[in-house]
């Protein structure tokens, strides 16, 4: 089912950021097909055959990037538009999922890029606009982007609220009017922050299972196990965390920061990292009590705002490195200790990250950067006009290269990684 299709697009303008590599011995990337596909809704990606011993290739990229180009996609060709930002693709298990701006989902096998179901969601309840039910409303191509779901879901939304749609075949499974994108997700459910009111929300129904009031209203939420925690404006301009049992939504603690309000903050392992902007202090709190584990200054972080754009932003970390953008460059920590395990000498403009035992994976302004999780060698790059955020999963990651800074429009790319 496809909505109606909006005559106007908007164009999303991309800021480039040169970065600079350092260190890492330079690798190969892998060849690329140079056959044309045909044409069509259907039009199969075109896949980079395996690499030939001792022959000389091409590529998509250029040969010191160290990314295998997997398969890549003609969007134009293919008659498909992605939104123009935020997260306009994601991978969940086998499919690769791409937002676009027609109002539907497009799901692709994430081994060879071949299209297997194209879903436009739709209310299935009143929607709050004078009452009126979904049927007599029209459905406008509004999708807001695409996250992984519980399960084998994704979670989409629009103007009107969210969807889970089967990953395996496109059905919507239900609708809610909350919007639930941007609140972060647990296996099972995902929580939404509307002001000072705060509800999960089960992954399988759509369906709120609890709902409660924050002491005050959080600028950015996150979830550390079974712990829900928002950051608060506190006394004096400082910021607050309060912690709630994600389970039942009961009250835990309190606890103020002597870090100013908009600190970056996330999970790191079972603790959670604190940020404080302008070469504030760093701090990991134990989300059961509240308790802080260590609080320092990390050497090499500048005392200018960090170059990080704090609405919305999420840590990159797990339980063995976190990566703090700085304006003077990237600082890797131990998230148990504080102690910095690696420095990358550039600025980047954080859009999305992912962090493994191996590698760090960041999308910025100037395009996909892979770095070595353990000593911060530069293992892989591609300075792109990329369009919204990239997702990754494993050894692949996948995003839209658009044809020229100000076009959307361009190719499906997903990458080996190495």
């Amino acid at each position: 089912m496809v909505a109606a299709v909006s005559s106007t697009v908007m164009l999303l303008a991309v800021l480039v950021v040169a970065v600079s590599r350092r260190g890492g011995g330079e690798a190969r990337a892998g060849p690329a097909s140079t056959s044309t596909a045909p044409g069509g809704k259907s039009l199969p990606a075109t896949v980079a055959p395996p690499p030939t011993s001792g022959s000389t290739t091409t590529s998509f990229l250029p040969v010191d990037d160290g990314l295998t180009v997997l398969w890549k996609l003609d969007l134009e060709k293919a008659g498909l538009i992605p939104i123009g930002g935020g997260q306009v693709v994601t991978i969940k298990g086998d499919r690769v999922v791409l937002a676009t701006a027609f109002g539907s989902l497009v799901a692709f096998n994430a081994a060879d890029g071949t299209k297997l179901w194209d879903s436009a969601p739709v209310p299935t309840a009143p929607t709050g606009r004078g009452g009126a039910p979904s049927s007599t409303l029209p459905h406008l191509p509004t999708i807001r982007g695409v996250v992984p779901g519980g399960g084998d879901q994704v979670l989409t939304g629009d103007g009107f609220g969210s969807y889970g749609l089967d990953a395996r075949d496109g059905r919507q499974r239900w609708f809610t009017t909350d919007s639930l994108l941007d609140g972060p997700a647990g296996a099972d459910a995902v929580f939404a922050t509307v002001g000072k009111t705060v509800q999960r929300v089960d992954l399988a129904t759509g369906t709120a299972t609890w709902s409660t009031q924050w002491v005050s209203s959080p600028f950015a939420v996150t979830l550390v196990g079974d712990v829900l925690i928002g950051m608060e404006s506190g006394p004096e301009n400082k910021a607050q965390l309060e912690a709630r049992d994600a389970r039942t939504g009961s009250g835990l603690w309190v606890v103020g920061l002597p870090v100013t309000n908009g600190a970056l903050f996330g999970p790191a392992g079972d603790l959670l990292l604190v940020v404080g902007l302008g070469g504030g202090p760093v701090m990991a709190v134990r989300p059961a009590d509240g308790t802080v584990v260590w609080n320092r200054a990390i050497p090499g972080r500048s005392a200018k705002i960090d170059f990080v754009n704090t609405s919305g932003a999420r840590l990159i970390a797990n339980a063995h490195v976190a990566v703090i953008p700085s304006d003077d460059g990237l600082v890797a920590i131990d998230p148990s200790t504080g102690d910095v395990r690696w420095t990358y000498g550039s600025r980047w403009w954080l859009r999305s990250g992912f962090v493994d035992d191996e590698r760090v994976v960041l999308t910025g302004d100037g395009g996909l950067l892979v770095l070595d999780a353990r000593d911060g060698r530069a293992l892989g790059r591609r300075f792109d006009y990329l369009v919204g955020a990239t997702t990754a999963e494993g050894r692949r990651a996948c995003f839209v290269v658009a044809t020229a800074r100000n076009e959307r429009n361009g190719t499906l790319t997903c990458v080996g990684l190495p």
